[in-house]
């Protein structure tokens, strides 16, 4: 067969049957700790994440947990941040520190060889961070000029305020930063968080990548010989929404709005979770979806616009997110309802159907494409407490769900009158 004759036969195409996970190996360090290995893909370069069971929900100290996280990197009892910076620059590493609502998390990218001279530089960032005067003042200064900047921005204060009207200024998931808590940060505060929730913490480890022989005893060495007990598990109680449905925030010179439409739901735990990301992908989930369809393409009131279905350790929400100009703010407001009520009363045809479930399945298999990528999928699903048969489960929801299913849970779930609504500008 020549080049001509293959360029006019289009590749086979194959419905998404299944999902190939590897399964992780699991064992223990001597302090208990667990660890999950994923061992795959071709080139000798380890993914090394070592996950905590808290986030800035534990804050006693507004921006503690993010801010005790970011600067374990900034120096301790051996390295300066300097050294510490050079150091995974001369070996071709990177660690990076990120915080949610529930989890943080630093994470070790390097090559197999180096692996053994880097987890001594990681045992200490975890064991013995110093958090520097000098560089934390300079950190929290940065980041406070960022956290101005990103106060000035509609869409930023728009999301805020709905996150407060959702959840409640009281639950830890409504509770947001201020400019003057970045002043109450300091050496001593990073130092008391530190004692309080990692210094003694029992997390987890999931390795993904070319898993070196030598891995188990390494890990013993340098993370398994400390003592470690139990987070203290978080008492939270059930959100505090806003009785005012909707909220409008002035902006003065604002040329444009910030819009956030939604409600609070469920966590994956949910026995309709599943399926209601199928309606929700279809609502505002995707490049092609009806909001996309309608708000940006067909009326031309918006660059970009989407709706998230968002899982947490104790809640979940479902939230839609637009800027637009303050001229159309309102009949873009308007067609955001109409598009839920469209679910309501009009089902699905089967063809807009078919399109979003080859597109999720699609998109799943690509979230599946490596070791690294395998390693993230994983992470979600013991933040859960589940295992890797919920991705087969879910691909079996996708291709059996149905219009009427769709339909259904439209009803039950996109009411306009339950939504909060928040317009700045």
């Amino acid at each position: 067969m020549n080049i001509e004759s293959l360029r006019k036969t289009a590749p086979l195409v194959k419905p998404v049957e299944n999902i190939n996970l590897t399964e992780p190996e699991f064992f223990m360090l001597d302090n208990g700790i667990p660890v999950y290995c994923l061992n795959a893909g071709d080139q000798e370069v380890l993914q090394l994440d070592l996950n905590f069971g808290f986030g800035t929900a534990a804050d006693g100290l507004p921006l503690a947990a993010y801010f005790t996280n970011l600067c374990l990197k900034e120096g301790t009892k051996s390295y300066t941040s300097r050294q510490i910076a050079e150091q995974l620059d001369f070996y071709g590493a990177t660690i990076n520190a990120s915080v949610t609502r529930d989890h943080s998390r630093l994470t070790l990218y390097c090559l197999n060889k180096h692996l053994h001279l880097l987890l001594p530089l990681l045992e200490e960032l975890l064991l013995a961070p110093t958090f520097p005067l000098n560089e934390v003042k300079t950190f929290v200064n940065l980041s406070k000029q960022e956290f101005l900047v990103e106060m000035e921005k509609v869409k930023t204060l728009a999301r805020r305020h709905f996150g407060m009207a959702v959840f409640g200024t009281s639950h830890p998931y409504g509770k947001y930063a201020v400019a003057e808590d970045y002043d109450k940060i300091s050496h001593e505060s990073l130092l008391e968080f530190y004692a309080d929730y990692y210094q003694s913490a029992k997390f987890r480890i999931i390795a993904s990548g070319r898993i070196p022989l030598n891995l188990n005893r390494l890990l013993n060495k340098h993370l398994g010989q400390h003592a470690v007990k139990e987070t203290l598990s978080m008492a939270i109680g059930p959100s505090e929404p806003s009785s005012t449905k909707h909220h409008f925030i002035k902006k003065s010179g604002s040329l444009q709005s910030g819009i956030a439409i939604g409600k609070t739901l469920f966590n994956l735990h949910h026995p309709d979770y599943s399926k209601m990301k199928i309606v929700n992908t279809i609502f505002g989930g995707y490049f092609g979806s009806r909001l996309m369809t309608n708000i940006r393409e067909d009326k031309g009131y918006t660059y970009g616009i989407n709706s998230v279905l968002m899982s947490m350790q104790y809640a979940g929400m479902l939230m839609i997110a637009t800027q637009t100009g303050t001229e159309v703010t309102r009949p873009a407001v308007n067609e955001i309802f109409t598009e839920m009520e469209r679910l309501r009363h009009e089902p699905v045809p089967r063809e807009e159907l078919d399109l979003v479930k080859n597109y999720m399945l699609g998109l799943l298999l690509q979230q599946a494409d490596g070791p690294f990528a395998q390693g993230e999928l994983l992470k979600m699903v013991l933040d859960y407490q589940l295992d890797l048969s919920y991705f087969q489960k879910f691909i079996n929801t996708i291709k059996s769900v149905t219009t009427e299913e769709i339909q259904d849970l439209a009803v039950k779930y996109l009411d306009p009158n339950s939504m909060i609504s928040v317009v700045v500008g």
